[in-house]
């Protein structure tokens, strides 16, 4: 049997499935297209911004997952389609997932998302200058259901804690939470992290104020973590090994440490039980990699970056 012989849902469940929607559509033959999207929108869709552009048809009230990539020409981002966000959020009451490739989207777009299609649980969101704490708190009170939320705080972004704070209270459902910022001098954001009692994932960035008590009072709340990747300046390494205690099941452990010898970065490994995978970021003296090089031949079956790629010989 063809692929063009199967009936015409199956087909549209596998294209759902496939990265490049478009270039799946164009190998059909004309005619099964005709009857193909006489329908209500394909679960998901992979599409540049100037493909969705001209392939509204591909959407509608079964459409699930939204993926947009954005061009660039010449190392510039073309301009950015509001009109399609509002075309998705007219078309797709359904939709769970809004994945950008750029994550920029503006106050009225993220408001009108929120507040039409309370269905969705991940977005990646850019704050840069235009952006406001006004969609976040729209967000708290509207989206519920939200289970994954990337934010990239740029330095000179109008949105605060406040707005950000706003969603942690009021989205309880958080699985996957990345803030990287080096923007924010209160620490209230973070304390509230530690309310998310089902975070599996975090990733935050700030280099000055998340310190040993921020990072201890996170893990005392969020102690069904399996991946944390924490980017400070401040924390110790006593700390991170009373993080290990709390949080036995991280598999997935990125830092930038401070250590000077390898004891005390096998103390570190040892608090975790589970870890598969260790990260050290910022690593650049040959004696810090020579370290790191011991610790693999310590533990072999522990993924450690740097690898063997970035060792210095010998």
């Amino acid at each position: 049997m063809s692929f063009t012989s199967l009936p015409n849902d199956v087909i549209r469940h596998i294209i759902s499935f496939c990265p490049n929607t478009l270039n799946v559509i164009k190998s059909l033959p004309q005619k099964k297209k005709n009857t193909l999207f006489d329908f209500d929108g394909l679960e998901c869709i992979d599409l540049d911004h100037e493909e969705f552009n001209k392939n509204h048809h591909l959407i509608g009230i079964r459409t699930r997952n939204i993926y947009l990539r954005h061009k660039f020409v010449n190392n510039q981002l073309l301009q950015l389609k509001t009109d399609n966000y509002l075309r998705i959020v007219q078309m797709c009451p359904n939709i769970e997932i809004i994945e950008d490739s750029s994550g920029f989207f503006s106050d009225e777009v993220l408001v009108r998302i929120v507040q039409n299609c309370p269905l969705f649980t991940r977005i990646t969101i850019w704050c840069h200058f235009d952006l406001t704490d006004v969609p976040f708190i729209e967000m708290a009170r509207n989206s519920k259901n939200l289970t994954s939320l990337i934010l990239h705080v740029d330095d000179d972004s109008k949105v605060s804690d406040i707005g950000l704070t706003s969603v942690l209270q009021g989205c309880s459902k958080i699985e996957t939470l990345h803030i990287h910022e080096n923007h924010f001098i209160d620490n209230t954001l973070y304390r509230e992290i530690s309310r998310l009692s089902s975070l599996l994932e975090l990733d935050i960035t700030n280099r000055i104020i998340i310190t040993d008590e921020i990072l201890i009072q996170i893990a005392s709340g969020c102690k069904n973590l399996k991946k944390l990747s924490v980017l400070s300046n401040s924390l110790s390494n006593e700390c991170l090994i009373e993080v290990g205690h709390l949080c036995p099941e991280i598999t997935d452990l990125g830092l930038n440490l401070k250590f000077t010898n390898l004891i005390s970065l096998i103390k570190i490994v040892e608090a975790f039980p589970n870890l598969l995978n260790f990260s050290c970021y910022g690593m650049t003296a040959n004696e810090n990699l020579r370290i790191m090089k011991k610790l693999q031949e310590m533990y072999p079956n522990l993924v450690i970056y740097p690898n063997k790629y970035f060792w210095v010989k010998n």
